[in-house]
């Protein structure tokens, strides 16, 4: 055997020791914090099963628009898909009324530029029309007499 070999041996021998020691306590803190996350996991689920538990009378009880206010709310926060399987809300619908809430929008506010257009003084060569349509209103296009 060569010398070479003798001196690396007990150095070699050494660092193993010192490696299985540092594995062993590595993998006793994991074991210790995989038993304190189960743990918590678990406090977790009783206190959602509990709230869950509690809210739903008030979810099941609540109008529609009333869970669909509050999904349009939280939106940002959480997925559509998670607010409504909580809510026990069908996704469809909440999309359906949104998009029926942005017609509506729409048509309101259509609505108040016509108003708008109808009650505002119209001036025609600087002046009031006096009995003339304003040639921008609909009905004037149309060829209709005011």
């Amino acid at each position: 055997m060569p010398p070479s070999t003798v001196m690396v041996w007990p150095v070699t021998k050494v660092s193993r020791r010192s490696d299985h020691r540092e594995l062993v306590a590595v993998t006793a803190e994991l074991r210790a914090e995989l038993q304190r996350l189960r743990q918590e996991l678990d406090r977790l689920r009783v206190e959602n099963e509990v709230l869950h538990e509690a809210a739903e009378p008030l979810i099941k009880q609540a109008p529609a628009h009333e869970r669909f206010a509050f999904i349009h709310r939280l939106r940002g926060r959480f997925t559509v898909k998670r607010l409504c399987r909580i809510l026990v809300t069908d996704r469809s619908n909440y999309y359906l009324r949104t998009r029926a809430q942005a017609r509506r929008d729409e048509r309101e506010r259509e609505k108040r530029e016509l108003i708008e257009h109808i009650t505002a003084p119209a001036l025609v060569g600087g002046r009031k029309p006096g009995g003339w349509c304003d040639p921008g209103f609909p009905a004037a296009a149309a060829g209709t007499r005011c």
